[in-house]
């Protein structure tokens, strides 16, 4: 893979408190390709969040290295980073009384001055941002007017607007219905196109990220794989992600059905 945006090696993630390491997955080595839509998934508990979190510097690495752009990510400072990735978490912003135009032009902080103000550039890749991801016609409405899936577009629209080769979403389709959880991972599917954007998100809609996604990266307690949605159904993995007393995951519909 020629220059990739983010490269993992030897990668253990976990936990520290009181000077004992509490170990969720170890040896992960995988690199990211620029302009890929990339879901990880598995099941509950298997480390899917704190991967993201210490993909994010939120949390230290135990052990291994992160590079983004080839650069070591415990190296990089708070406005470096802020420069090279993006984050949407599942927790929720402080004010939801900001307008959406205001909680777009957030992400263009890394960039401003001391003051906040923000220049004709800045406007105008925010006004790029909510065309992009669908919601210039919500600009002027408080956030906390949105329904759940223009709320999580906005936050979409607020990382894109920071203008990032790298994004990081954790479970950015929950609380959606169906035709939303659609639909907001089409959009990300599209803006990894249109913008050359890496988009990395946690998901548990795995049917979904099959047909969506380019990569996934799929979690399990004792191993972790990275590859195609295909390559990664002929190798059976999905049929041992959970257990096999309820579900059985059917290669040839790519989808998990219900054992009667």
């Amino acid at each position: 893979m020629k220059n990739p945006i983010l490269q993992i090696q030897d990668l253990s993630i976990g936990y520290k408190e009181s000077g004992n390491e509490t170990v969720i997955s170890r040896e992960i080595n995988v690199d990211f390709e620029k302009g890929k839509l990339i879901a990880i998934v598995g099941a509950n508990g298997v480390g899917k969040s704190t991967l993201l979190r210490t993909l994010s510097n939120l949390q230290p690495v135990l052990s291994g290295s992160i590079k983004i752009d080839d650069q070591p990510l415990d190296l990089l400072k708070p406005v470096e980073l802020a420069a090279k990735l993006s984050l949407v978490l599942t927790e929720q912003i402080a004010s939801k009384n900001l307008t959406v135009s205001e909680i777009v032009g957030l992400g263009r902080q890394p960039y401003t001055n001391w003051l906040g103000k923000l220049s004709p550039k800045d406007k105008e890749l925010i006004e790029q941002s909510l065309a992009a991801t669908h919601t210039l016609e919500l600009a002027d409405r408080k956030c906390h007017q949105l329904s759940d899936g223009q709320f999580q577009k906005v936050m979409i629209a607020r990382a894109l607007a920071q203008e990032t080769p790298l994004i990081i979403l954790d479970e950015p389709t929950t609380h959606l219905d169906m035709y939303h959880k659609a639909y907001i991972l089409n959009l990300l599917k599209n803006l990894c196109v249109e913008f050359d954007k890496t988009i990395i998100f946690s998901t548990h809609e795995i049917e979904l990220a099959l047909q969506l996604s380019d990569n996934l990266l799929v979690m399990q307690s004792d191993k972790v794989q990275f590859g195609t949605p295909n390559s990664l159904i002929e190798t059976g993995v999905f049929e041992s992600l959970f257990p096999n007393d309820l579900i059985v995951f059917d290669k040839k519909t790519a989808s998990f059905k219900v054992k009667k």
